[in-house]
C-alpha cells in the first residue's frame, strides 16, 4: 500500500523579503528577511492516534454523503446516495507502524435512501447489478511527517491527498475491459481529519473526537458497465469516528449483523495484496452476472 506520510506541496509561494523603497529609507536600515516557513506534519504515532489508538484495538469511522457524474459537456448527475464503514486496527510491525482495515460501503438510491441492488443506467439506458463497496484487507503502513494544518482556536486538520495511477487489472482481460478499458486506473482520494490540538497533546492512547471530510474522483465503477464513454465519478462525503456503528442506518447494522460480520472487526495480521474495487470485481465477475446480492455474504 501506499505510504502514509509527508508529500511536498506542488506549489508553495514564499514571501522572502520586504525592502522600503531607498529614498524614503535611511542608510542604516537592513532589508526585512522572512524566513520560509516549514510545513506542518505530525508523527507517525500522533496519526495512529487521531486515526485509531495505539492499544490494537479496533477503531470505528462512517460516513456519509453523495456521488455524482463528471461526464464531458453533459450537466452532472447525482448518482446516487453513499454510506459506509471503516474498522482498523493499528499495530508496529518490526518497528514500524500500520493500519490494518476492512472498508464496507453502499450505493444507495438518491431519492429514496434505499440500498440498490440493482441499477437503471441513465447513460446506457441499461439494468445492472450494484456491486457495493467491500473492500478486505485495506492495509498501509504509517510514517511520520503527515501534513496538517492549524485552523485556529486549537483547530487542527491532518490533510491525505492520495493520488492513485496504476495498471488497470481488467484492461487485459478480454471478458473484463468492455466494463473498464483504459489501460491505468487513474484517481485520487483526499482526506482530511479535523481534531483538537489540545486534545491530542493530552492523549496517551486515542483522540476521540475527530470528523473528517473524504472526497473521491475515480473512473466509472465496473459493474456501471459504461464501456468507454467518457467520464468520472466525484465522491463527496463527511464522517466521524464512533464508538460503535449505533449512528448507521438499521438496515446497515442488521447487514453487519447477518450479511458481513467480518467488518465488525479490523485485521489483526498483515496480509497483501490490497483488495480494490477492480480486484474484486474481477474476482467475483460470475457472481455480478448471476445477479447476486452483494456485499456477498461474508464471515
Amino acid at each position: 500500500g501506499a505510504r502514509i506520510g509527508y508529500h511536498p506541496p506542488m506549489h508553495l509561494s514564499v514571501l522572502l523579503a520586504v525592502v522600503l523603497p531607498s529614498l524614503t529609507r535611511p542608510h542604516s536600515m537592513k532589508p526585512i528577511t522572512m524566513e520560509p516557513q516549514k510545513p506542518l506534519s505530525v508523527s507517525a504515532e500522533d496519526f495512529i492516534k487521531v486515526r485509531c489508538n495505539t492499544t490494537g484495538a479496533d477503531t470505528y469511522f462512517t460516513w456519509e454523503g453523495s456521488v455524482y457524474s463528471f461526464a464531458p459537456d453533459q450537466k452532472q448527475i447525482q448518482m446516487f446516495d453513499f454510506v459506509g464503514m471503516t474498522v482498523a486496527r493499528c499495530i508496529q510491525i518490526d518497528g514500524d507502524w500500520w493500519l490494518l482495515s476492512r472498508e464496507l460501503s453502499y450505493f444507495l438510491d438518491p431519492d429514496t435512501g434505499a440500498k440498490l441492488n440493482k441499477w437503471a443506467n441513465p447513460f446506457t439506458n441499461e439494468t445492472v447489478t450494484v456491486m457495493h463497496v467491500s473492500n478486505d484487507p485495506v492495509n498501509n503502513p504509517v510514517s511520520d511527517g503527515v501534513p496538517s494544518q492549524n485552523l485556529g482556536n486549537s483547530q487542527m486538520a491532518m490533510i491525505l491527498d492520495v493520488p492513485l495511477y496504476y495498471p488497470n487489472p481488467l484492461a487485459s482481460n478480454a471478458t473484463l475491459y468492455q466494463y473498464s478499458p483504459h489501460p491505468y486506473y487513474q484517481a485520487g482520494e483526499f482526506f482530511k481529519f479535523y481534531y483538537n490540538a489540545n486534545e491530542l497533546s493530552a492523549a496517551t492512547t486515542s483522540v476521540e473526537n475527530v470528523t473528517i471530510s473524504w472526497t473521491r474522483l475515480a473512473p466509472w465503477m465496473p459493474w456501471m458497465k459504461m464501456g468507454t464513454l467518457p467520464g468520472s465519478l466525484l465522491f463527496s462525503c463527511g464522517g466521524s469516528r464512533v464508538r460503535d456503528l449505533s449512528n448507521l442506518p438499521d438496515w446497515v447494522r442488521t447487514e453487519l449483523v447477518e450479511r458481513v460480520p467480518l467488518y465488525l472487526n479490523a485485521p489483526t495480521v498483515l496480509e497483501e495484496p490490497n483488495e480494490t474495487t477492480w480486484t474484486f470485481f474481477a474476482k467475483h465477475f460470475q457472481q455480478y452476472l448471476n445477479g447476486d446480492e452483494f456485499p456477498l455474504l461474508s464471515h
